[in-house]
């Protein structure tokens, strides 16, 4: 006899689990937020109630590990506390719910880190088509100040700066932004729609929208679908969760490597003004694809 009690997410709807799913995310962003602004205030005298415009001075190493403090923790506010705390509700065993129960294999793991890395031209060019689109002035404005801000971050040439940025742009996100938009909120639009691909597509969207961040709209875009075909394809969130990681890690790597003049800049633009050079990555990125899903079939287990 099964005593296993009833999860609590149970008897509601999948769509009043999305609901359900933004409110809580919202809250403990809220709540984390607050924890940086006066943990800024508490430990590096940076209090932007009294000087609204303190953030302006980043090139302040007190006013920049501030900046870092509050960004670590909206992230683990707004994505990990919250997928983690939904997943115990609607299941016994949140894990199990995240898809985070299982260690990737070797082959399709490698195949995911490759496919993100044959993709970057692709991208690349995406980007520099998307931030030509004619957008309203203030998207303009918006993207200044966030790359005003993403500049700050990644003004560094240490290796200590190299790692901390590593977990700060590359392995948090990589974690919490799997969680929340392939582990819940792709698994919940697949439930609604009863399909796969809007699923995808859907939580790609509504990823590349989150930023805010809309002249670089359609490379972020692509980049969420691949990653939740992966989870769509294995089942398993971790092979996402290493595709975002290669991705913003290679970009943290090739920043440190430019600042420390042992790589010349053009590598970071490497494909957005070649068409034929972004075709064939962007035919090399759905070959990958394609042999990742052989790769997950051949890796399965032998049914019973």
């Amino acid at each position: 006899m099964n005593f296993q009690k009833e999860a609590f997410l149970a008897k509601y709807s999948s769509g009043q689990q999305m609901l359900l799913l933004m409110l809580l995310a919202l809250l403990c962003m809220i709540v984390f937020s607050a924890i940086g602004v006066f943990g800024a205030i508490a430990i590096y005298k940076v209090n932007i109630f009294t000087n609204p415009d303190v953030f302006r001075n980043a090139s302040d190493p007190d006013v920049l590990a501030a900046l870092q403090m509050m960004q670590t923790m909206q992230a683990i506010g707004f994505f990990v506390v919250p997928s983690i705390g939904f997943s115990a509700l609607a299941a016994n065993n949140k894990w199990n719910y995240l898809a985070v129960n299982q260690f990737p294999k070797v082959l399709p793991f490698l195949a995911a880190v490759f496919m993100v890395v044959v993709s970057i031209p692709f991208i690349n060019y995406m980007g520099e088509w998307n931030s030509k689109l004619p957008f309203p002035q203030w998207v303009y404005d918006s993207e200044k100040e966030a790359e005003g801000l993403m500049n700050a971050f990644l003004n560094f040439n240490t290796i200590s700066a190299l790692l901390f940025n590593l977990f700060m742009m590359a392995l948090l996100p990589a974690i919490g932004e799997e969680f929340l938009f392939r582990g819940l909120i792709q698994k919940l639009l697949e439930k609604i729609t009863r399909n796969k691909h809007i699923a995808v597509w859907g939580s790609a969207i509504i990823f590349s929208a989150f930023h805010m961040q809309f002249l670089g709209f359609f490379p972020r875009m692509i980049l969420g679908a691949m990653f939740g075909y992966m989870v769509i394809e294995s089942g398993n969130l971790w092979y996402s969760i290493v595709g975002h990681f290669t991705n913003n890690a290679m970009a943290v790597i090739i920043t440190y490597l430019v600042n420390t003049k042992q790589i010349l800049p053009d590598v970071e633009t490497y494909g957005k003004e070649n068409f034929i050079i972004s075709m064939v990555s962007a035919l090399l990125m759905v070959t990958v694809m394609i042999l990742f899903g052989k790769l997950i079939e051949k890796n399965a287990p032998e049914p019973n």
